[in-house]
């Protein structure tokens, strides 16, 4: 079994801002990668979001924990940064077969041997 400490996700929409924060929610480190700074401007506004969604409606996320997710966070539109450390790749990229098989193929080079993907 696999020790895992620090997750990527790939997509930062609604889906992948969601499991982002999450992740980091429950104590994981995340890169949350997507393609571009602009990209990341939009996922930056979701996970503030997010902070504030999680103070109203999670038990226990109004004492800090939500704000303490956020900060575990860290937003990269550099797909190599993003995998080199990472113990779990999770893909939350659009549905779209070729936008998919060209990121695999990269992370087939990119991606540490132990992440699982």
């Amino acid at each position: 079994m696999t020790d895992i400490s620090k997750v990527t996700v790939l997509g930062t929409g609604v889906l992948g801002s969601q499991i982002a924060f999450q992740t980091a929610y429950s104590g994981f480190d995340v890169v949350a990668y997507d393609i571009s700074e602009e990209a990341l401007a939009q996922a930056r506004l979701r996970l503030a979001g997010l902070v504030e969604t999680y103070r109203k409606e999670v038990v226990g996320a109004a004492g800090g924990k939500a704000d303490d997710a956020l900060k575990r966070i860290s937003l990269s539109a550099d797909l190599a940064a993003s995998v080199a450390e990472a113990d779990l790749v999770v893909e939350a990229v659009p549905e779209v077969l070729e936008i998919k098989q060209a990121l695999y193929g990269k992370l087939a080079q990119l991606a540490p041997g132990r992440a699982s993907v």
